[in-house]
């Protein structure tokens, strides 16, 4: 409690004023798929996925490692501020769906199944930092499994949704994926 009875900045509860939805715009989802395509290009731990990884938290709102560090102490929560671009791709995932982008929400979900299980746990927390992507949290990840799920189910079962040198993943089997996710309780 600060002076006079009010509540500081410091001892604000960060649950009391959630942030606000992020905005995605259909110039956005543009912009998602070329990130998408960049991202199946680069392969292995090289510099180019590094920049990828870079690139995902930057489009969902990442500015900097220091700028995330403050908005991780102001808002009492370190991971928060890591976890805040998810909830940017979590919208472009509902908005792609809302404008028949079906594949797009397939990628957007696959990246993020895909970050999260194999890169991930290789992760300190200084590289999520420095990164600006951590896990998304339970809800948002859903969140992006739902869309997907709809989307999917839209699209013929064979189609590749996924189709690079030594990868490929089709409707089938992200659809499986994604009826995992969002029906889990430890997404």
């Amino acid at each position: 409690m600060g002076l006079f009875g009010r509540t500081s900045k410091e001892t604000a509860d960060p649950a009391a004023a959630p942030e606000p939805i992020p905005t995605v715009s259909v110039s956005d989802l543009a912009a998602a798929a070329q990130l998408m395509d960049r991202w199946d290009a680069a392969r292995g731990n090289s510099d180019a996925m590094w920049d990828c990884l870079e690139a995902f938290a930057r489009l969902g709102g990442f500015r900097s490692a220091e700028t995330t560090l403050h908005a991780g102490y102001m808002m009492g929560d370190s991971y928060a501020a890591v976890r805040r671009p998810w909830r940017w791709w979590a919208e472009a995932a509902r908005l792609a769906n809302g404008q028949g982008e079906y594949a797009l929400v397939g990628r957007i979900f696959l990246f993020t199944a895909h970050f999260t299980g194999l890169i991930l746990p290789k992760m300190d927390v200084a590289t999520q930092a420095e990164v600006g992507l951590s896990y998304p949290d339970g809800g948002t990840y859903q969140d992006i499994a739902r869309s997907a799920v709809d989307s999917l189910s839209r699209l013929s079962p064979d189609m590749l949704i996924l189709d690079i040198v030594d990868d490929q993943v089709n409707v089938t089997s992200a659809l499986k994926a994604a009826n995992l996710v969002a029906s889990s309780t430890n997404a």
